[in-house]
């Protein structure tokens, strides 16, 4: 650290390792630089502050003109190479959220997606609250044999989050195949926007 005549925001402490950004401080990568990290934990933040707001970390890229094929305030990418393989579950990008005896009130949600839209703003030539792609010259198999979604710890039961073994007919003119647990379900698809019973 630097003497009391001048107090730097970025720098490393004497007689460590650490890196430090002070509060008010920047870390500024130049075109061609990049950030390597041999551990996978970027940073850990615990809040104290009973009452505060807290966003743990924050990737905000700013814009003023018109970029190019694709713009990403943050990309979590897992590459499994020609090789490469887990033995349990794998995921470019994992969100938990841990709930506790505490949390009897208020509302939580693992995943959080908001689209925010100022007065005059235009929605393009698409726009949605979330979009899946499949891409890859091995996307067949993934088409043949993939689910849209992988849901894992539900009992069905009356007045639980799952209920099954109810009849209702509908005018659908597709499905999409999800996983509940070990069994294979259905999500109908409509042309309009009313179901026809």
């Amino acid at each position: 650290m630097a003497d009391g005549t001048y107090q730097p925001k970025v720098y490393r402490k004497q007689g460590g390792d650490e890196f430090v950004i002070a509060a008010g401080g920047t870390l500024t990568l130049e075109a061609g630089a990049s950030f390597v990290s041999a551990e996978p934990a970027v940073s850990s933040y615990s809040a104290k502050t009973a009452g505060a707001s807290v966003d743990g970390s924050v990737f905000t890229t700013s814009t003023e003109v018109e970029l190019g094929t694709y713009a990403n305030a943050a990309n979590a990418k897992l590459d499994f190479g020609a090789a490469g393989s887990v033995t349990g579950l794998g995921g470019a990008f994992c969100a938990e959220l841990d709930l506790g005896p505490g949390t009897d009130s208020g509302t939580y949600t693992v995943f959080e997606g908001e689209l925010i839209a100022p007065s005059g703003a235009a929605t393009g030539t698409l726009t949605s609250f979330m979009r899946l792609g499949l891409s890859g010259a091995g996307a067949a198999a993934v088409d043949t044999a993939g689910y849209l979604l992988d849901i894992q710890g539900l009992t069905p039961n009356t007045g639980k989050l799952l209920r099954v073994g109810l009849s209702q007919a509908v005018t659908a003119v597709g499905s999409i195949r999800i996983k509940v647990g070990a069994t294979d379900y259905y999500l109908p698809i409509c042309a309009s926007p009313a179901l026809t019973s």
